[in-house]
């Protein structure tokens, strides 16, 4: 329910409605990486023809994703995405509709194709190589934002013209006090901390995978030299990445778990799935939890932390992206404050 009347919606989520195919694999040779960021590559023998499993078609991409986890969570939500003008563009909006997610904000780019990912899940540790094709993605326009009325926006992957579009989201916050949670793109961390900084220092909740909080630091002096050449742990990174502005910030770990801090304190929340199916999705799951969470119980970080890895842990016990995300009376049924008080752990900085 909406408490502040100025605003017609609770989220707005920007970014990417893809068509995904699922497929599993047993032939894959998994390698050791070369890096920290690349700890492992895969491979086939060149040429060969190789059998998979049966495959499956899923609504994905992260702000599709995130909206109808969102929706089913009791949030009023809209997805601002592109689709392109056929079939599979028709096929998306008719499944964010079916979830409650509002689409009228949908842009539909008659000249281009609908995004697509092909998955490839290897059989074993269940995880996911995503190939992915962008089209209509490419041509997203955040139209008439100006006349926005969200309480949020989450902001995940954008594309072509992505700067325009971070400065039309910071003009928002300005004129409407529209909060902002952020989940960025291979873009945006490539464009690295220095050139987010403006950005984070309105953003609330900032949402990061432990490669991508990495790459985030890279190159930053001050915290190198205040590692002095010891390894740099997760904790004096997800410190680091707090002081530029965010309120809130999360590196989830996988298996690992999660990470958050607000600045005050730093909690740490286990993996919560003992079984994985498929891992597409987990991340975006992760992030509508802990996001519902935030706004029916504005400020608790471990509520929200539960949420999060309770999502993300149904998630990966199904294929797809949004078959294992939870209605909001699942969520309350499985969080409670002893699982909470149990399973997460709380201490200063």
């Amino acid at each position: 329910m909406l408490k502040n009347p100025k605003f017609k919606t609770q989220v707005t989520t920007i970014g990417s409605a893809t068509e995904d195919l699922i497929f599993l694999c047993s032939e894959a040779l998994i390698l050791p990486g070369d890096g920290p960021t690349r700890e492992k590559i895969i491979g086939f023998e060149y040429g060969a023809k190789i059998p998979i499993g049966q495959i499956k078609n899923c609504l994905g991409g992260a702000g599709a994703n995130v909206a109808c986890g969102l929706s089913f969570l009791g949030l009023k939500t809209k997805a601002c995405v592109a689709v392109g003008g056929d079939d599979t563009g028709k096929r998306i909006k008719r499944s964010l509709a079916q979830s409650g997610v509002g689409i009228d904000l949908v842009h539909s780019v008659y000249s281009s194709l609908s995004d697509r990912s092909v998955i490839m899940v290897e059989s074993q540790d269940r995880d996911r190589t995503i190939f992915y094709s962008r089209d209509a993605g490419n041509h997203l326009q955040l139209k008439d934002i100006s006349k926005w009325r969200t309480e949020w926006v989450f902001i995940s992957s954008l594309n072509l013209g992505w700067e325009k579009k971070l400065g039309q989201i910071m003009k928002l916050r300005r004129d409407w006090g529209t909060k902002i949670a952020f989940n960025p793109g291979k873009l945006q961390i490539k464009a690295g901390l220095d050139f987010l900084a403006p950005l984070l220092r309105e953003t609330s909740i900032l949402i990061l995978n432990w490669d991508e909080a990495l790459e985030l630091v890279s190159g930053q002096r001050d915290l190198m030299e205040k590692s002095k050449g010891k390894k740099i742990t997760p904790k004096k990174v997800i410190k680091y990445i707090q002081s530029k502005g965010p309120q809130v910030v999360i590196i989830t770990r996988g298996r690992k778990g999660s990470l958050a801090t607000d600045g005050s304190f730093f909690y740490r929340a286990p993996a919560l799935s003992p079984k994985r199916v498929e891992l597409t999705g987990a991340g975006d799951a992760f992030s509508s939890g802990f996001l519902a969470a935030w706004i029916h119980y504005p400020g608790d970080v471990k509520k929200a932390l539960s949420w999060g890895m309770t999502n993300s842990g149904s998630s990966v016990m199904y294929f797809g992206a949004q078959k294992g995300l939870l209605k909001l009376s699942q969520m309350k049924r499985k969080v409670n404050d002893v699982i909470m008080s149990n399973l997460i752990s709380e201490s200063s900085i």
